[in-house]
């Protein structure tokens, strides 16, 4: 009998804990309760993007018995003109005689490439064509490059010469050469704001930069009957990377 009780009390021992074992896995089980807070988001990344809005050229005409206005006699200048092509009614019994006709290619998403022709040019005379550009981009963007061609490439001589002289004259009074110069244009007003060197000119959201190449030839008969052809290049970086 007293055996019997033994085992019968180690029986419940067991079993008692084994219920403990179980409880206490039971509590750990509900200790573990979780909750999450589920995070969704967007990347979006800013924009350089700047585009040819409008091309302005350059018309000169010989009308005898013309009064000077400043570029000489018998000569009018017919300037501003929108796109590539002379106006349509040219100034009474004027002969078009030279011109820098500007022009752009129009893209389906980005107008990036522009062209102009400057034909029969002649000493004396500031010959100009330009572009209107337009940065839709959402980056503050600084013009680090505005250049007619690459002197360290082959190039022709005359062009490079003609280059360089208006780079290293730009201070004088009379400017000869070929050059590059540029106004910003806020689009909030549309009027010139700072007129400088392309370099550096810093362009925000919907700003215009209003570019402008200058053909001017000194009186040397080595630029006579010439024909030179270039490709140029203006680029902008991010503001704080110029």
């Amino acid at each position: 009998m007293h055996r019997r009780n033994r085992a019968g009390l180690k029986r419940i021992g067991l079993l008692a804990l084994a219920l403990v074992i179980a409880l206490g896995a039971m509590g750990v089980g509900y200790a573990a309760w979780t909750d999450s807070v589920y995070v969704t988001g967007t990347v979006n990344t800013g924009t350089l993007n700047i585009n040819v809005l409008q091309s302005i050229s350059m018309f000169v005409y010989k009308v005898p018995g013309a009064e000077d206005t400043g570029y000489g006699p018998e000569i009018v200048v017919v300037g501003d003109v929108s796109g590539p092509n002379p106006p349509g009614t040219p100034p009474a019994g004027g002969t078009l005689i030279a011109s820098a006709a500007a022009a752009f290619v129009n893209g389906v998403n980005d107008t990036d490439e522009a062209s102009v022709a400057f034909n029969g040019l002649f000493p004396g005379m500031e010959f100009k064509a330009s572009w209107n550009m337009w940065y839709v981009g959402s980056i503050p963007v600084k013009i680090s490059v505005a250049t007619i061609l690459d002197p360290s490439k082959a190039q022709d001589a005359t062009l490079v010469t003609l280059w360089q002289m208006g780079e290293t004259t730009k201070n004088d009074t009379t400017r000869y050469g070929i050059w590059i110069d540029g106004v910003l244009t806020p689009h909030a007003t549309g009027d010139p704001e700072d007129k400088a060197n392309m370099l550096g000119i810093q362009l925000h959201q919907l700003d215009y930069a209003y570019m402008t190449l200058h053909v001017r030839l000194p009186d040397d008969p080595a630029y006579e009957d010439l024909s030179l052809d270039f490709t140029g290049t203006v680029t902008v970086v991010q503001w704080n990377e110029y």
